[in-house]
């Protein structure tokens, strides 16, 4: 990591542990199926301190600053972090290439839980898609994945596209289609 990128970090740390919420945590923990890893920071405190890195970053980094930043907080495991990626990333979407896709895939390796899972998907991935529709044939193969997490994801993706018109309906069926008669509750 550069020096910036460092330093963002661990301001974006530094942010959401003054906003550290032990009660909201421990509830967050009971709340959630799967254990998970929380500073139970609110989520205005939290989007507030993402979009203070998000702004530095837009005046100081790069779109690749950014998505190293972002998959830098996915592979942490925390929530906090895994949600700011959606502030992190949102100055830098409509740079978003097809050729980002594969990084994005990446990322689906680090979800963990549904928060981020949801977050990142709709907001990140969901966006890219949104704006380059033949992308979601690629996430028929996350149809398949023994990720749970992945799975979810190919649905959760499309929410934004289709909710903007973007994709047709043979384009969601293709997607949705075979996680039909997935038993697991959260796909």
């Amino acid at each position: 990591m550069t020096a910036l990128l460092d330093t963002l970090h661990a301001g974006l740390i530094a942010g959401l542990e003054a906003h550290a919420d032990p009660g909201r945590a421990e509830g967050a923990r009971r709340y959630f199926k799967e254990p998970i890893q929380t500073r139970g920071v609110p989520a205005p405190e939290l989007h507030a301190v993402a979009r203070a890195v998000a702004q530095r970053l837009k005046q100081e980094g790069t779109l690749d600053d950014a998505l190293a930043l972002s998959e830098w907080l996915l592979a942490s495991g925390w929530i906090d972090e895994g949600c700011a990626v959606e502030d992190v990333m949102r100055p830098f979407r409509r740079q978003l290439t097809p050729e980002h896709f594969a990084t994005l895939d990446r990322w689906a390796d680090h979800f963990s839980n549904w928060a981020v899972t949801d977050t990142v998907s709709c907001h990140v991935t969901g966006y890219l898609v949104e704006r380059h529709p033949d992308l979601a044939a690629r996430l028929v193969p996350w149809t398949t994945a023994d990720s749970r997490w992945r799975r979810r994801a190919a649905c959760v993706t499309l929410v934004v596209p289709v909710r903007h018109g973007a994709l047709a309906p043979t384009d969601v069926f293709t997607v949705t289609d075979p996680l039909m008669a997935d038993h697991d509750d959260m796909v």
